[in-house]
């Protein structure tokens, strides 16, 4: 988990100085992951994973892109294996909305 954060962190510090992030941003969030069609209200329990957990996220965009790192901390686990660090990575760009 340490290693992770100290990634975030390089991120955060790069993205200032690269041309690609004109915005970099630092945020937390709460997110629950499971599977829509699995578990309640379409089977018992037993059949759904799931993870809730808290992330810290560096986050750089430039107009419409934008790419994002990410470390958390598993609250309740139903079925997801290994630690209870976590992971995320995304990059995307926006179609409509946000520039």
């Amino acid at each position: 988990m340490k290693v992770s954060v100290g990634v975030v962190c390089l991120l955060l510090a790069g993205c200032g100085s690269v041309p690609f992030c004109n915005t970099p941003s630092l945020r937390t969030e709460y997110e629950h992951i499971s599977h829509l069609s699995v578990g309640p209200p379409f089977g018992p329990q037993s059949e759904e994973d799931w993870i809730d957990q808290v992330s810290l996220i560096g986050r750089c965009s430039k107009g419409r892109a934008y790419a994002e790192i990410g470390v958390g901390y598993i609250l309740t686990n139903g079925g997801f294996y290994g630690p209870e660090d976590t992971f995320t990575g995304r990059a995307g760009y926006y179609l409509l909305g946000e520039e």
